[in-house]
């Protein structure tokens, strides 16, 4: 149901352990591949309140958060496999950790080739989740002097990304399309959300996802030389002859690339809204 790594066995390199696992007869392309964030061991012995071992599925169900928070990202044996073995790509796992009695997730493990370079936080694994096209739902905050703070009910979001050569020059265009639904605003005493308002919400959420993708692309990309995105595999299926001349020096190559991201979010209403009167009241 689920293989759990421990961080150490990451840092020498998956490659001989997904061996084992892709001709072991009883493994499945579809288990669940999660990284502790020390020992596997504290992970498979955690004891819940009742003194049971936690189960096996529920450790599992935390890869496949990211289908409601948007923070987390779910990896199957089938995944690493074709990403360790695909032209210019790279692995990541969700990384969990024991707090307590419970097991919790704590961002995402980022791979260059097969070795274990750098762990990102929400934000950046937030972006990491726009990029490939995984966001499914999620929640975000956005606030300012003028219209307090908002938050926010994310929908599915589609992302069309275009390599671009230019004689030896490589670019990449990214275009993210989503919507949102504002879940509740917390406003200034006496104020409400008008359409000048709902347009500048729209514009901070547009900026934070925006920034939630440049910080992760300079994460991985240019701090770590990890390409968990697929810009080279689409560079090789889009451009062959650019890539039989720059595919043998891809980590350096993907480094000095430009990267352009546009985010476009649909805003839809609803919810409710709070002023600061009601605030104070509540509180």
């Amino acid at each position: 149901m689920i293989l759990v790594l421990g961080r150490s066995c990451a840092e020498e390199g998956l490659s001989h352990v997904m061996d084992f696992f892709i001709r072991y007869p009883e493994s499945h392309p579809t288990v669940n591949i999660l990284m502790a964030d020390h020992l596997a061991e504290e992970i498979l012995s955690t004891k819940q309140e009742d003194g049971k071992y936690m189960q096996a599925r529920d450790i599992a169900e935390l890869a496949k958060g990211g289908r409601y928070n948007g923070e987390t990202v779910q990896t199957e044996t089938l995944d690493v496999i074709n990403q360790l073995r695909g032209e210019g790509s790279s692995p990541y796992l969700p990384i969990v950790r024991q707090e307590g009695e419970a097991v919790v997730s704590s961002g995402t493990a980022v791979f260059s080739g097969d070795q274990l370079v750098a762990d990102l936080d929400e934000r950046e694994t937030r972006g990491l989740l726009l990029l490939n096209g995984r966001l499914r739902n999620g929640t975000a905050v956005v606030e300012s002097p003028e219209i307090g703070r908002v938050t926010l009910e994310l929908e599915e979001a589609k992302t069309q990304i275009t390599p671009q050569v230019a004689g030896e020059t490589l670019h990449f265009l990214i275009e993210v399309k989503g919507g949102a639904t504002i879940g509740a605003a917390d406003m200034p005493s006496g104020r409400s959300l008008d359409n000048k308002m709902y347009e500048e919400v729209g514009e901070l959420l547009e900026e934070q996802l925006k920034q939630n993708c440049e910080e992760v692309i300079a994460a991985c990309i240019q701090e770590n030389h990890s390409d968990i995105f697929n810009f080279g595999r689409r560079v090789y299926q889009t451009y062959p002859s650019y890539w039989k001349q720059h595919g043998t020096n891809w980590n350096e190559e993907m480094a000095e690339a430009g990267y352009e991201v546009h985010v476009e979010i649909q805003l839809r209403r609803g919810g409710q809204e709070i002023t600061g009167l009601q605030s104070d009241v509540n509180m």
